[in-house]
């Protein structure tokens, strides 16, 4: 074969087609959607003392108003990958944008309790409806070499509205001086992307992609979730979430009544660790690619978010929470790494690529879902939220023990 077709060869994407510089566009839709994901769920921790003057919550309906959102969305990842496959990914996504901003306005005209734990459960479901439409889009659009550049591009950038949410809704609720005029602001850009991905979405429907469709599954769902690879990457996965999710929900609320610290500084600082998330996924999403043993990444990326998790529920000094905030963005980097290896399982098909990315966004998403719960639990049981915290914190070192018999994968192609 000539140098020039077997550059030819490399520059196909997964559905076969040759590389399109608007794949980036897809790409900046992806990140778009997971903005609108970040806003109306993890303003909630630094809302949640004005929507305890609007209707009175113990610490653990608290933990559940929180949790709310991730339980639709793990209920409905399984649901979705079973029955969504089938559907049009790029109508499917487009429409639970449109769900998502409803659901968002819901949760902002709440009156108890109740009526704002459907609507969060609701928004969390539209978000896990996308579930199968995402690997397949990024099939139609990008080559398989590019998969964990795209995944760190994604989640990477996700950071930055993390660090939006948490600096910027201490600062709009002072403004506004209500959570549900924030919830609505929220609300109005959900809408703005529904509108961007109705105008600008496309997909790529070649033959060799139809050919990969239908052919037979190599990978069936039970047996993707039984393949111990995933298993043990994604049960990592649930306990980074369960410490970070417990941190972003009373973290907050404990600086401010143990330290004095105003929550427009412990926004601040809580979004220092969501935005060194972005260059350490920018970074490991092309390091990933020459990366042949994965596990020492996982184990010092547990013991990072440990450490940094304790020392902020025990130090008060600005620059310090400053310093342990990097250190516990940066031991994020392994998302990258984790969303990248349902694409890599030899022989797989298209459909089992959801299944796998399913899987890890459910343990990832349970994580999320009984963080909180179990905070508000204890420190309901025991009077403390820092002993919440910091039982809390201790749950990512579960890395150095669940990731160690993990092998590497072998590279597709």
């Amino acid at each position: 074969m000539s140098q020039n077709a077997t550059l030819r060869n490399e520059a196909l994407e997964s559905s076969g087609a040759p590389v399109s510089g608007y794949r980036w566009v897809i790409a900046t839709g992806f990140v778009l959607s997971n903005w609108f994901l970040i806003l109306p769920s993890l303003s909630f921790g630094i809302l949640l003392p004005a929507i305890r003057d609007s209707f009175p919550l113990s610490d653990t309906q608290a933990g559940w108003l929180s949790s709310s959102a991730r339980i639709g969305s793990v209920i409905l990842t399984f649901l979705s990958v079973v029955f969504f496959t089938r559907l049009n990914p790029l109508k499917l996504f487009t429409s639970t944008l449109l769900l998502g901003t409803a659901f968002t306005f819901m949760m902002a005209s709440a009156v108890n309790f109740w009526l704002f734990a459907i609507a969060r459960c609701a928004f969390g479901a539209s978000f896990s409806a996308r579930t199968p439409s995402r690997p397949l889009l990024g099939q139609q659009w990008f080559p398989l070499k590019e998969i964990p550049i795209l995944q760190g591009f994604t989640i990477g950038l996700t950071g930055i509205a993390e660090f939006f949410t948490l600096a910027a809704t201490p600062i709009i609720l002072s403004a506004t001086g209500s959570w549900r005029t924030t919830l609505f602001i929220y609300g109005g850009y959900g809408a703005l992307v529904f509108f961007l991905w109705l105008f600008f979405g496309k997909e790529r429907i070649t033959p060799d992609y139809l050919e990969k469709a239908k052919a037979p599954k190599g990978l069936s769902l039970g047996g993707v979730w039984r393949h111990k690879e995933l298993w043990l990457v994604g049960i990592g996965g649930f306990a980074a979430s369960f410490g970070w999710w417990a941190f972003s929900t009373f973290w907050p609320t404990y600086v401010q009544d143990a330290h004095d610290i105003h929550l427009k500084r412990s926004g601040l600082l809580f979004g220092v660790l969501s935005l060194s998330q972005v260059p350490a996924s920018l970074v490991m999403g092309v390091l990933v690619t020459r990366m042949r043993d994965r596990r020492p990444v996982f184990i010092a990326c547990g013991l990072g978010m440990t450490g940094a998790l304790i020392g902020m529920a025990l130090v008060t000094q600005t620059w310090a929470l400053v310093l342990l905030a990097i250190g516990g963005g940066l031991s994020w980097c392994f998302m990258p790494i984790m969303f990248s290896m349902p694409y890599e399982v030899p022989g797989i098909d298209l459909n089992s690529v959801s299944a796998g990315s399913a899987l890890l966004t459910i343990l990832l998403t349970l994580g999320g879902i009984t963080g909180p719960i179990v905070a508000g639990a204890i420190s309901d049981h025991t009077g403390s939220l820092f002993i919440a915290l910091i039982a809390s914190a201790c749950a990512p070192i579960a890395f150095c023990f669940l990731i160690l018999p993990v092998r590497p994968f072998r590279r597709a192609g």
